[in-house]
């Protein structure tokens, strides 16, 4: 396996606690996410009340009534030098194959 030089300059360079995303874009809501997943799968996506959530969630409901909080890479980019190369986050859901039938 390849070593991930990006993994030793997180480690040499990073200020104890550093937190750093690889991530193209900044920001996405949540419900950006669950459109682009409903647009892909062909179904509707529909938002529902806080109390509607556990019932539909289950234990997952914290980490969705709380998810939008965005990530950025704006630390990962000073620290590093890091830019992103790949395909942001939209774009490779709808090229990449995630929503193929086979």
């Amino acid at each position: 396996m390849a070593e991930d030089p990006g993994f030793f300059l997180a480690v040499e360079h990073a200020v104890p606690g550093t937190r750093f995303h690889a991530v193209a874009e900044e920001g996405l809501p949540f419900i950006s996410i669950a459109e682009a997943i409903g647009a892909g799968l062909g179904l509707p996506v529909r938002s529902i009340t806080p109390e509607e959530a556990p019932a539909h969630f289950g234990w997952m409901t914290f980490f969705v009534a709380n998810v939008d909080n965005p990530a950025t890479s704006a630390v990962t980019r000073a620290v590093m030098g890091w830019s992103p190369r790949e395909a942001d986050l939209f774009t490779d859901m709808r090229e990449s194959g995630y929503f193929s039938v086979a």
